[in-house]
């Protein structure tokens, strides 16, 4: 049986954590740490603001982007972000690709 787009798209972001995870261990607790402090002061975001941002604040790049969408996904499920909308993308190489627009939720 054929794998569906979105079990795809999950393993793609699994592997991209994990080699995230095996290039800087710890790397995905400290980036989830940079999301829960947007959760609570930036208001609505994208994922590539946090990303800037923690790069800023010195954590190191994953060896591929697409990690943080692992990061994303982890925070939602925690029930700390909620997305609100799309927005493009303002990476040039990402061709404005819609991305999501997330907010804090409330403890």
């Amino acid at each position: 049986m054929e794998a569906t787009g979105a079990e795809l798209r999950d393993a793609g972001i699994e592997r991209a954590t994990d080699n995230a995870e095996a290039a800087a261990p710890g790397w995905a607790d400290q980036a989830l740490d940079y999301v829960k402090w947007f959760a609570k002061h930036g208001g609505r975001f994208k994922a590539e603001h946090v990303r800037d941002y923690a790069t800023k604040q010195g954590l190191p790049n994953p060896p591929h982007a697409r990690a943080w969408g692992g990061v994303i996904r982890r925070a939602a499920t925690m029930g700390l972000i909620k997305r609100v909308g799309f927005a493009s993308c303002a990476n040039p190489s990402a061709h404005c690709a819609p991305v999501g627009v997330w907010v804090g939720v409330s403890q």
